[in-house]
């Protein structure tokens, strides 16, 4: 049968705020067709003036139903119509064959003053300094039940090399022009790693209605621009006033007069967590006070109410003081990068005081001596308890030894035959034919040995020779 090719639409009259579906099909055809990846065969670029295109979908099958086969190869693809009027979509032209333009008709959007629902989208900051968080939303209203609403796909940006993460969604409610509405508000972090133009494009939602009511609700593009940072900014600064705060506090499984005490620093910033510091610059701790940091502690990212990404971590240290008295913690500076004056500023947390009583009069001298004399005892009792353990398992590894050797003493010493050195030749070949012309190779072994002697090569050269002919595989 000869090849097809052929285009068509699910409708021919369409609101500007619906979509059609193109349905390209070739048939009888070894070509398939490609609109995306290597070498495609089909150019949609001729439709972007007139549409924004959804995600080109490919199907190829052979059937062989008939008895010359038939193969077909489909590409559908979402047209959302950028304005209203007639609109002709050309002809496409694959292997030689070339399909029909089609004609469409887009009425103008529906101009409800109270939809039943719509999509808002912005950005809270469009010019930010490199490595300031800017956050770009998507808010879905609605006042009618929903079934389903999905977005169609991720947050592009062009360049990519940016930090980005979708941050947590919101629920609330809202009022446009006295009429009710349920709000769900997606967001992203965005922060630039280097100063230029940078190009959002928001995903799509789908709708679902309870009622029925499918709709596509595109979200549009954003842009911003990256400032650079004056030249005296590390790279590496916060930007944006951090908080800082303290806490401290003794465990409670550690005795009064030996303290340990916890100190627990946290330090909450307006950034994407891989930009919080790894370590706090911190002075010096009095030289009678132990420290021991330990593994930073980070929250889960929140946003607040002006859609700012809002880390927090948790520097934590354990303080083991030597001796009574009061010991004064280092004081905390954070240097940061103020995006409204342009220059950098510094936070501070003042140093605690801390008062340490390690009691060391004579009662609890005696206390000490009586704990030691305690924990002595109690070592004691440990080093006797493991000293049987040790010799519990010196008897057993003794018994094992003596059984072995036991075993080793009764078993029959094999009898060892003098190696002669007097045979009648050493023509190997008439020796075997002396060994294996008796009834069996063994009663021709034992009387070969028995006239000449033992000898272990020949009795090993004739025990091979039995092992490959008397083989299983060898049995007939």
């Amino acid at each position: 049968m000869a090849a097809s090719f052929h285009a068509e639409v699910d409708r021919r009259i369409v609101s500007q705020d619906e979509h059609v579906i193109l349905k390209l099909t070739l048939t009888n055809s070894d070509t398939r067709l490609r609109a995306e990846g290597e070498a495609p065969n089909i150019d949609l670029s001729p439709l972007t003036r007139d549409f924004e295109l959804g995600i080109p979908r490919e199907q190829h099958r052979f059937s062989l139903a008939r008895a010359e086969g038939r193969s077909t190869s489909t590409l559908r693809l979402e047209l959302f119509p950028r304005h209203s009027g007639d609109i002709i979509i050309p002809s496409f032209t694959v292997a030689g064959l070339q399909t029909a333009a089609l004609q469409l008709r887009v009425l103008a959007a529906s101009t409800e003053t109270t939809p039943e629902f719509f999509v808002r989208h912005g950005i809270t900051e469009n010019k930010p300094w490199v490595q300031q968080t800017s956050t770009a939303y998507l808010a879905f209203y609605h006042r009618v039940d929903i079934k389903d609403a999905r977005l169609d796909g991720p947050l592009d940006s062009t360049p990519t090399d940016i930090d980005l993460l979708r941050l947590p969604s919101r629920e609330s409610n809202d009022s446009i022009d006295g009429v009710p509405y349920r709000v769900t508000t997606m967001a992203w972090a965005i922060a630039a790693r280097q100063a230029g133009a940078i190009e959002l494009r928001l995903p799509a939602i789908w709708v679902e209605t309870v009622a029925g009511k499918r709709k596509r609700l595109p979200a549009g593009r954003l842009s911003l621009t990256a400032r650079p940072l004056p030249a005296n900014i590390p790279p590496s600064l916060l930007i944006g006033k951090p908080s800082l705060s303290a806490r401290l506090s003794q465990q409670k499984s550690t005795p009064a007069d030996n303290p340990v005490m916890n100190w627990e620093v946290s330090l909450t910033a307006n950034v994407l967590p891989v930009q919080m510091p790894a370590m706090l610059p911190l002075g010096r701790f009095p030289a009678t006070i132990k420290v021991f940091p330990e593994r930073p502690l980070d929250e889960a990212i929140t946003n607040n109410e002006q859609w700012q990404p809002v880390s927090q971590r948790h520097y934590r240290f354990a303080l083991i003081p030597k001796q009574s008295g009061g010991f004064t913690l280092p004081a905390i500076s954070i240097p940061y990068f103020d995006p409204i004056k342009a220059q950098m500023a510094v936070v501070q947390l003042a140093g605690e005081t801390m008062n340490v009583t390690i009691a060391d009069n004579e009662q609890n001298q005696s206390a000490r001596r009586d704990g030691q004399s305690t924990e002595s005892d109690g070592t004691s009792e440990s080093f006797a308890y493991w000293r049987e353990i040790s010799l519990m398992l010196l008897i057993l590894w003794l018994v094992t030894l003596i059984y072995h050797l036991r075993q080793r003493w009764k078993a029959p010493a094999e009898t060892t035959w003098p190696e002669t050195t007097s045979r009648p030749n050493d023509d190997y070949y008439g020796q075997l034919l002396a060994v294996m012309g008796q009834r069996s190779c063994e009663e021709g072994l034992r009387r070969w040995e028995a006239s000449y002697g033992r000898h272990s090569r020949r009795r090993m050269l004739v025990r091979q020779i039995q092992a490959s002919r008397y083989h299983p595989e060898h049995a007939d």
